[in-house]
């Protein structure tokens, strides 16, 4: 049950890197939460989370973690292929969970999770901690304001040299593995979140490499109504700067590392009739933000700004984006239905 301060019991589904180095060192600087278990299939990895993190439960499998009654939340940092038996489970033993991104495989997929988790009365969240980032937020305000004037053009790349390894979760197929759910969700993400509507086509050549048999380069356009568009690009095997850039008819809006959680002084840079202007803001962790909000969700019955909806949304994009590249075609998103 949650504690008497007001805090809300989580435990964490694996030793996955983005728990133990992001998601929890930055949940446990929020006053309303507490991680109180970790799980792996190795009990030993799970004892070594625990004390590197300083979380006093560790267990040696996930139904154990499942099992635990003071558990309200569950964070699901597994591999893409696990992420909907792993929630739904979670579902069913009463927690609610925060999903990494993208919470399923496909939109079906992800549909079915929101609505067993709904059907049992638990809250879903997914983990996009982009959303919560105060820069990402203003820049939408300030398209919404017309500053830009009528925004045309959403561009956004997302570009890393990563690791070219076999054992990496992200480069096997097996797992779900691939640049576009791993990275180019960002991209897709970030202009649907701009615009604040879905997109009606999309036409994209997602690259895949030979040696794995999963994406690690794409190029998408998409296509909104009234005449907008997004161009996006990501790849795992080009050196770049993950960069937003809104177009307008009446000026220009720019943000480097969109998508990190804004740890260094962020900005936005503005290029319109009155010239070159700039906003920064200060340092803040958008992950510790995201867990505040999960928290929230579940110690005050506070409606979540980012409903589960959204994932299914971004997934159905993503969808449409590797239709578009298999048949080589612009793929109309009423083709998925939903």
């Amino acid at each position: 049950m949650a504690e008497a301060t007001g805090k809300v019991n989580w435990g964490v589904l694996s030793t996955a890197q983005i728990g133990r180095i992001l998601v929890i060192p930055a949940g446990q600087k929020a006053a309303n939460t507490n991680f109180l278990a970790i799980a792996s299939r190795d009990h030993s990895r799970a004892e070594e989370a625990a004390e590197e993190l300083g979380i006093p439960r560790a267990y040696g499998s996930y139904e154990e973690l499942l099992a635990d009654d003071d558990i309200q939340v569950i964070y699901n940092p597994l591999p893409l292929s696990m992420h909907a038996p792993w929630t739904v489970k979670a579902a069913e033993a009463g927690k609610h969970i925060l999903c990494e991104k993208p919470i399923a495989v496909d939109a079906a997929e992800a549909q079915t999770m929101v609505d067993r988790c709904r059907e049992l009365g638990v809250i879903l969240m997914e983990a996009f901690q982009y959303h919560f980032a105060e820069r990402n937020l203003r820049a939408r305000k300030i398209v919404e304001s017309g500053r830009l004037g009528t925004a045309r053009l959403v561009k956004a790349s997302f570009n890393v040299m990563a690791p070219r390894d076999a054992a990496n979760i992200r480069n096997q197929p097996a797992l779900a593995g691939g640049g576009l759910a791993d990275i180019g969700s960002y991209c897709v993400g970030v202009a649907r979140f701009i615009y604040d509507e879905e997109p009606l086509r999309v036409l994209a050549s997602l690259r895949n490499d030979p040696e794995y048999d999963v994406d690690f380069t794409g190029f998408i356009l998409m296509e909104f109504a009234g005449g907008k568009f997004a161009q996006l690009d990501y790849s795992k095997e080009t050196h770049g700067r993950p960069i937003l850039e809104v177009l307008g008819t009446e000026g220009r809006m720019v943000i480097n590392d969109f998508h990190l959680p804004s740890l260094k002084e962020a900005k936005i840079r503005i290029f319109d009739g009155a010239g070159f202007s700039q906003t920064l803001f200060s340092p803040f962790d958008s992950y510790m933000l995201e867990v505040e909000a999960m928290s929230d969700a579940v110690l005050y019955d506070v409606p979540l700004k980012w409903p589960p909806e959204e994932a299914v949304a971004n997934i159905r994009a993503m969808d449409a984006i590797r239709l578009s590249s298999a048949e080589d075609r612009w793929v109309e998103l009423s083709e998925l239905g939903g």
